[in-house]
């Protein structure tokens, strides 16, 4: 229906009709605040509707094609892909002809979001054109105002955003009248999208550590404490927040003014860096579910003492089980299954989540009531080319050098000193979260990290001013607050988990027999649905189908209906279910567009089989997961238990010892070590030369890379019992193993990591032939890039990954054997040839030599250091060096020319002739000599022979 500005046509009740059924709450927002309209509404040359509005400037512009107005539709189509089956945003709607057109042409597009800011322009929309389509069309969403809840209209669509392509495009228009306006919205829809992306691809990648790290909490948790018992416990207290960013170097010693005076709340990455500065935390925090975030902490274990881990429930199982703290204090976020995590152990706190350690520091700080809070380290931003602080155990500087050579990659963002600083959409994430939460907790913030991004919110003063007038009270944690840290009873909760497994497992076992019976049915129903398509049978309803396949479709209904109702299952794998999730619900959007048409009767049954089986497989697949998991956990509970009662009672010293033994494994079995600690002390004490003993303290040792430590315990444990041996060879491929699979997960960040990573599975299993593989091929690829470099002429670009290899090398005596000699030994030439390159000809001749050690018989190296003396005038030592190139290798003969040629040149002929003359005798065929040698001869007087010289060289040149 064409536009009728002249209002004969009354498009303006109808779509309000439509708004009103639905989208109720813009219909109400026009009836309660009806706005003034914008601009002045004109018909176009060709009928259409148009309209003309001014600019902030208070010049008239045009909302569309002055000519054609509908066709800026095919603009924003060939942007939009048929095939796009993802959530399209369009941030300014201008009369509605893009998004009318959009969901006309674009059938298998999963949603659309239509944002407005401007509501005199949506009231022209609705009296201009016909958008009946529009409204009420189920995939679409309207975003009318100025002040939007993004995170509210967007809500239908958060699984499509999570899980599925995003476009965000813009009405250009639009921004012509008001840019800031327009910018403003379209950035904060863009904040809430990249936040949602990021959530759902972090659940894809990681669902399984998220939910896996939970299930395994549950067998320790009992020994732990729970947030709740620090709420409000140091108010006033002044808590200080250390992050890793790169300006930590710069103020790090001030920290340990505020000893004593201040909480202080240190991500896990910062503690090297604190310790190594004589600072220990009150509070270390974690969230990272990967086990590889142990590294960041594993070299300073011995060195903690007085320190308290905060983590999320998702936290790496290692790390909380691994790590020495006195205390875990547990949090736990929204989802389904931290509720019910929280509920069992009786945590009453619920959390917002964290997206990072330092998120969870800022939260707890705030909870406990402390003030002011002062931010330490917290950069956001490429601060000097780096983004942490120099003792970080686990850099990305190879993905700093990518984002900061690749500009597209920077974001640009306000310093605390009215300067723009270097950072990136992660850092920006992390800022903004930091702004909304420093908007929803007022309270007194200072940050004192030197540089970097300015945090809305605090006020910017530099850490020692902050000390001084903030930390000038002392506090002393454990006497002064003894109430959190009473040793707990662990009793009455274990019995409690126990239960709650139990109750889980048993309802596991009914599904897993109900999803049997689904795949059964659906199988006998898919075959029918096959057998008809072949057929040409058309089943239009229920009713067409036979009485078994009724009965069977009924039946499948009824179980599906109790598989779905496990409300108290499902939402517990709600992450660990992403990737499945994806398919279904694509599937689902398939669905719903054939709707329940009876002409596509059997196919809307076909592919809800299909997507019922889609489902029902995932569920397979990862319910015995959580119930096999439940079930160790329950083992591990009750075993606990009863060892513990036993030790309780018993009296004989020699009964006693085995179970102290017995629990001892019962830990390490579980990966708790930290929970062994203190009956692997008693047990040292009764039984310090049995191998149990020592194996465990072993393997304790080695987690804290303690390793000689660790070595000397296993030789001791073999020798009381040669059983062991195989025990430590297990634990060694196991540590192997481990490390083989950190290495590919640092690859992108920082190669000097991932290589040091497998340098340490070397120190753990130095035969494991798979670590010996990964280092070799590394090996032969920086050779291979090297190479390269060496062509293009940008050596110099590769030197701090040579120096990175070469620390390795000196490190570790038998890398240059399993990387291979001629890989050790170009390592050291091409450091060689930068060194030359920059005129440090002492280091290049170290490193030339140090290349010759190891590969003797390469002339190329003799050469090198032919070049590298001849440079410093130290000919004597260059001249030896290409005689030694020039038997392993007569090519290198020509360097004699070279050399005769610069003799000539400082009028030196009698050497330079012995150079040509040795040159001649090597490669007689460069007969282009004999002119020289005869000229030499000649300048030395000795014309007989300069005659004999020329006249050789005539004879060769007739004869050839």
């Amino acid at each position: 229906m064409p536009a009728d500005p002249t209002g004969q046509t009354d498009f303006f009740t109808k779509n309000m009709k439509l708004l009103k059924k639905s989208h109720p709450h813009i219909w109400t927002m026009m009836r309660e605040n009806p706005p003034e309209p914008e601009g002045e509404i004109i018909l176009a040359q060709n009928g259409e509707a148009n309209l003309w509005v001014k600019d902030i400037n208070g010049n008239r512009v045009s909302l569309h094609i002055p000519e054609n107005p509908r066709a800026e539709a095919n603009d924003i189509n060939n942007i939009v892909k048929k095939e796009f089956s993802g959530t399209l945003i369009i941030t300014g709607m201008g009369l509605g002809y893009c998004p009318l057109d959009i969901i006309e042409q674009r059938s298998d597009l999963r949603h659309l979001a239509v944002f407005e800011p401007n509501t005199g322009i949506f009231l022209q929309a609705l009296k201009a054109l016909d958008l009946s389509k529009l409204f009420s069309d189920p995939r679409v969403i309207l975003g009318i105002g100025e002040d939007q809840n993004i995170a509210e209209i967007m809500g239908p669509a958060i699984k499509a955003l999570q899980l599925e392509e995003i476009q965000h495009i813009q009405h250009k228009p639009s921004f012509t009248i008001d840019n800031s306006k327009y910018t403003t919205l379209y950035k904060k829809i863009n904040n809430y999208i990249s936040s949602a992306n990021i959530e759902g691809n972090t659940f894809l990648k990681m669902g399984h550590d998220f939910f896996t790290n939970r299930l395994k909490h549950l067998n320790s948790i009992h020994h732990n404490y729970l947030f709740d018992d620090l709420i409000s416990k140091f108010k006033g207290v002044p808590a200080i927040i250390v992050s890793a960013g790169p300006s930590l170097d710069e103020n790090i010693h001030l920290l340990k003014k505020a000893k004593n005076k201040a909480i202080i709340l240190a991500v896990d990455s910062a503690l090297p860096s604190l310790i190594n500065n004589k600072v220990m935390p009150t509070f270390v925090s974690t969230i990272d579910p990967l086990e590889l975030i142990f590294e960041k902490v594993a070299n300073v274990t011995k060195q903690i003492h007085d320190v308290s881990l905060i983590c999320m429930s998702w936290a790496s199982s290692k790390m909380t089980k691994l790590f020495p703290a006195d205390n875990v204090f547990w949090c736990f976020g929204a989802k389904p299954v931290e509720q019910w995590m929280a509920k069992i152990v009786g945590c009453k706190t619920i959390t917002a989540g964290a997206s990072s350690v330092a998120h969870l520091n800022f939260l707890s700080a705030i909870w406990m009531g402390c003030s002011p809070v002062i931010f330490v380290g917290q950069d956001l931003s490429f601060s000097q080319s780096k983004s942490h602080a120099a003792s970080m155990t686990l850099p990305t500087k190879d993905l700093i050098n990518k984002t900061l050579k690749n500009e597209k990659d920077i974001i640009w963002l306000d310093g605390i000193h009215g300067e723009k600083v270097p950072s990136n959409r992660s850092f920006d994430n992390h800022k903004r979260t930091f702004e909304t939460m420093i908007q929803s907790q007022k309270g007194h913030y200072i940050n004192s990290t030197g540089q970097g991004c300015h945090i809305e919110g605090t006020i910017v003063m530099p850490l020692q001013k902050a000390i001084e007038q903030f930390c000038t009270t002392k506090i002393d944690i454990k006497n002064n607050f003894p109430a959190i840290f009473d040793k707990k009873d662990p009793t009455n909760l274990r019995d409690h988990l126990i239960s709650e497994f139990q109750t889980k497992i048993k309802k596991c076992h009914k599904i897993q027999k109900m999803l049997k019976e689904t795949k059964h049915l659906l199988n006998d129903l898919t075959k029918t649905i096959i057998k008809a398509d072949k057929s040409k049978t058309l089943y239009k309803g229920f009713t067409d189908l036979s009485i078994s396949n009724q009965k069977e479709l009924l039946k499948l209904d009824k179980v599906g209906k109790f598989v779905d109702n496990a409300t108290d299952i499902w939402p517990l794998m709600q992450e660990i279910t992403m990737a499945g999730l994806r398919q279904s619900e694509q599937q689902k959007h398939a669905i719903d567009l054939l709707g329940n048409s009876p002409d596509h009767y059997t196919k809307w049954l076909q592919k809800n089989f299909q997507r019922l089986d889609t489902i029902n497989k995932v569920r397979q697949k990862l319910l015995p997961l959580f119930q096999d998991t439940l079930t160790e956990d329950v083992n591990i509970l009750q075993t606990e238990a009863k060892f513990l009662s036993k030790l309780g009672k018993q009296k004989n010293v020699g009964k006693y010892n085995q179970y102290l033994i017995k629990l001892v494994t019962l830990y390490f079995d579980a990966g708790n070590i930290v929970l062994a600690q203190p009956w692997l002390k008693k047990l040292s004490k009764n039984l310090p030369d049995s191998g149990e003993t020592n194996f465990f303290q072993g393997i304790t040792s080695a987690h804290y890379t303690e390793y000689d430590k660790a070595e000397a315990f296993f030789t001791k444990a073999v020798k009381a019992d040669p059983v062991f041996a195989d025990k430590i060879a297990k634990f060694r491929m196991e540590q192997g193993d481990a490390y083989i699979s950190y290495a590919p997960i640092f690859d992108i960040n920082d190669k000097a990591v991932a290589r040091k990573l497998l340098l340490k599975g070397l120190i753990y299993a130095p035969e494991h032939k798979k670590v010996k593989q990964e280092l070799k091929l590394r090996g032969d690829q920086t050779i291979t890039e090297l190479k390269n470099h060496e062509k293009e002429d940008t050596l110099s670009e590769a030197e701090d990954m040579i120096d990175f290899w070469l620390d390795d090398l000196a490190s570790t005596k038998t890398l240059a054997s399993i990387i291979g000699d001629d890989n050790a030994s170009q390592l050291n030439y091409y450091k060689g040839v930068i060194s030359v390159n920059k005129e440090n000809f002492d280091l290049g001749i170290d490193h030339f030599n140090k290349a010759l050690d190891i590969t003797p018989d390469n002339p190329v190296l003799h050469i090198s250091l032919t070049d590298a003396y001849f440079a410093i005038e130290d000919y004597p030592k260059g001249i030896d060096r290409l005689k030694q190139a020039v038997a392993l290798d007569s090519v290198y003969a020509v360097y004699w020319e070279e050399i005769g040629d610069e003799l000539i040149k400082s009028g030196q002929f009698e050497d330079a002739l012995a150079a040509f003359e040795n040159c001649f005798l090597i490669l007689p065929e460069r007969v282009h000599l004999l002119k020289k040698i005869g000229d030499c001869y000649q300048e030395t007087g000795q014309l007989e022979a300069a005659k004999e010289a020329y006249a050789k060289l005539n004879t060769l040149l007739k004869e050839s």
